[in-house]
């Protein structure tokens, strides 16, 4: 790539950055759920859903993939009113592969089979309390009742386990965590991996 494309692509970036910074965007405008964006809104530090924004925005702006996509990174969040959080159960990060990560933690609807940990967690339940073996991957059924599914960090780079772990995904978990705690009052909150 020669000078004259390198430096037309850091200026598209660069202008692009300004007219962000000028007009900033929320992660907060991605929920979809108003009882979760006005909590969240009212608990969140000043500034840190539109911090988040711009970080994503610049690294899928520079050419990353982000998994998963953005529109439903929060799904954890819009299956469930606020109110009706009764277990939580957080994991690491989302799987790194588009095609698996689907904005609930361990949840996976990809056709390639299960990602290793999904595939442990249904031979636990099998063994431990003999339940039959799932079809697919997909626990959209599970946070439907009233089991809140979410990672530690929302995204990840598509392809790289942590991929973002510079994004501070760990604020915002910690106040959905917060919000749960005060408002539902969760029989219990399980951290499942090493990093959640």
């Amino acid at each position: 790539m020669g000078c004259r494309s390198r430096w037309g692509v850091n200026e598209a970036l660069g202008a692009h950055i300004r007219s962000m910074l000028s007009h900033p965007p929320s992660i907060l405008n991605s929920i979809a759920d108003e009882g979760w964006r006005d909590a969240l809104e009212a608990e969140l530090p000043a500034g840190y859903a539109e911090r988040i924004a711009l970080e994503l925005a610049v690294r899928t702006r520079a050419g990353g993939r982000i998994a998963p996509a953005l529109s439903i990174a929060f799904c954890a969040l819009d299956l469930m009113e606020i109110d009706q959080v009764h277990v939580v159960i957080v994991g690491q990060d989302p799987y790194p592969t588009g095609s698996d990560a689907e904005g609930l933690a361990f949840s996976a609807s990809g056709n390639g089979g299960l990602p290793s940990s999904l595939a442990r967690m249904f031979a636990e339940l099998r063994r431990d309390l003999r339940c039959a073996k799932p079809s697919n991957g997909d626990l959209t059924l599970w946070a439907q009742r009233e089991v809140r599914l979410l990672n530690n960090a929302l995204t990840t780079k598509e392809g790289t386990a942590w991929g973002l772990a510079s994004i501070d995904w760990e604020t915002f978990t910690r106040t959905v965590l917060r919000v749960i705690a005060r408002r539902s009052r969760p029989s219990a909150i399980l951290l499942w991996g090493r990093k959640a």
